[in-house]
């Protein structure tokens, strides 16, 4: 997620968003004349740890991006400028300047849990084009579903009790912060404080007064009195966490209405009873405790079973800025090319690590409770049982939107109702446990038989 460090004239365009070797790639590709029509997939080669199922957000992002994909005048005359181009003929660029992709896009819908090896999504196009918008696809999907596989534990973890992204400060950039606020909501968060991200995307803002704000009063009973009547209908404020027991006698003896009470502490179950218990005594039943403080799935968890008494969590670094091992490492390999009317699959065998041949499906079962029970991957095309769901639908063709994208509200709804279909033991944050994931007959009979070739 890169930002730009100043306006040019390109700035809609999002071209350049990429790695060189995939437009020298394309330069040789197209001296060369080589520009058969393939597919690409994206999938997950494993789970990232503490993970047992993913949820597949990003593909809004990914239509708008192949939607708008173009070359301005501008980044023409950049490309022309690097020194890896110095020989290229005129009409590579000249190629660039009227490319857009025209290709066919496949994919899960966004809120869908998927498992290893199953394809999220899959570009069918001409060589050149499938190849280019690789990097910008893998950084589009990757950081979203590393997002929203997270919010989903976090969710799960608090246990009906609501979660908000706090993350905007915490994230790896602005923009990739916009990115983490539509994925953690879709995953089931309830809000954000991120005021584009909640304008961008339709998602319910939410906001605290910072400490800083007390600093310019007299005392902190004046700035919280001050505060309070400029929100009339409720304000959210911030107990100091130095002198939290002062703090929640200050906000107290304001005399004002509050909505919330903000605490961040390391011992967030003791301060959390006092403060429900001060402001239980002072007639505050109906003020909210929202905890906060380097919060992730397994410390609400240990609050939740502790029955402490939080009615909001907010969650920021823990959300936005997850360990190195669990994020969430998608590939977008070449699986098909259509070569004269003949099929090939570039199939490799590398250090043990096999990739599925050939344009794929999902074929998830459902059982008679309507649990999801097992997947099935499978050659696109191969028609589902009675007890099967095809999970992978078309969403562009020939470069065009075949119908419009659900709304982020549609979204999560559809995404919380799939969690729900999960196996209960997927869905427990401290256990591992793992989904049933075959290939089929038809798919293991195509390997089988490319195998044997490299053999001779």
């Amino acid at each position: 997620m890169i930002e730009s460090s100043k306006k040019t004239k390109n700035e809609f365009s999002l071209s350049l968003w990429t790695d060189l070797y995939q437009i020298t790639s394309a330069a040789a590709f197209f001296i060369n004349g080589v520009n058969p029509r393939v597919s690409f997939e994206l999938y997950v080669p494993k789970l990232p740890r503490n993970r047992n199922y993913l949820i597949a957000v990003g593909l809004e992002h990914v239509v708008e991006y192949l939607s708008e994909f173009r070359f301005t005048d501008d980044d023409i005359e950049f490309l022309r400028s690097l020194p890896q181009f110095c020989s290229t003929p005129k009409e590579f660029f000249s190629y660039l300047k009227e490319m857009r992709f025209g290709g066919d896009l496949w994919a899960l819908p966004e809120g869908t849990p998927f498992f290893p090896r199953e394809p999220i999504l899959r570009i069918t196009a001409p060589l050149i084009e499938a190849q280019i918008v690789e990097s910008y696809i893998l950084n589009a999907i990757n950081y979203p579903i590393t997002v929203a596989s997270k919010a989903a534990r976090i969710v799960e973890s608090a246990n009906h009790i609501n979660v908000i992204d706090f993350g905007f400060r915490r994230a790896p950039t602005p923009h990739a912060a916009h990115f983490a606020s539509r994925a953690a909501f879709i995953a089931g968060f309830e809000a954000t404080s991120n005021l584009e991200g909640a304008r961008r995307y339709g998602i319910p803002a939410i906001g605290i007064i910072p400490y800083s704000f007390v600093l310019p009063f007299e005392s902190e009973q004046e700035a919280l009195k001050k505060y309070a009547r400029a929100f009339p209908n409720g304000a959210l404020v911030l107990i100091d966490t130095l002198k939290p027991a002062e703090a929640t006698r200050e906000v107290i003896a304001c005399g004002e209405k509050l909505r919330g009470v903000r605490i961040s502490s390391k011992e967030l179950l003791k301060l959390s009873r006092n403060v429900r218990e001060m402001l239980n005594s002072a007639g505050h039943q109906d003020t909210k405790i929202i905890a906060s403080g380097e919060l992730d799935e397994v410390k609400i968890h240990k609050l939740v079973q502790a029955n402490a008494p939080i009615d909001y969590f907010g969650v920021g670094a823990g959300l936005v800025s997850p360990a190195e091992s669990e994020t969430v490492e998608g590939t977008y390999k070449l699986v098909e090319i259509e070569d004269n009317g003949r099929i090939r699959y570039p199939e490799k065998f590398l250090s043990g690590r096999k990739i599925l041949p050939g344009k794929k499906q999902i074929l998830r079962k459902v059982d008679d409770n309507g649990k999801y029970c097992g997947d099935c991957i499978s050659k696109a095309g191969e028609v589902p049982q009675n007890n099967e769901i095809a999970c992978i639908r078309k969403i562009m063709e020939r470069g065009k939107l075949i119908s419009p994208l659900p709304s982020i509200k549609e979204i999560r709804k559809y995404c919380l109702e799939e969690i729900r279909k999960l196996p209960e033991e997927l869905r427990n944050i401290s256990g591992r446990y793992t989904y049933p994931v075959r290939i089929s007959p038809s798919l293991r009979k195509i390997r089988k038989t490319i195998f044997i070739k490299k053999k001779r």
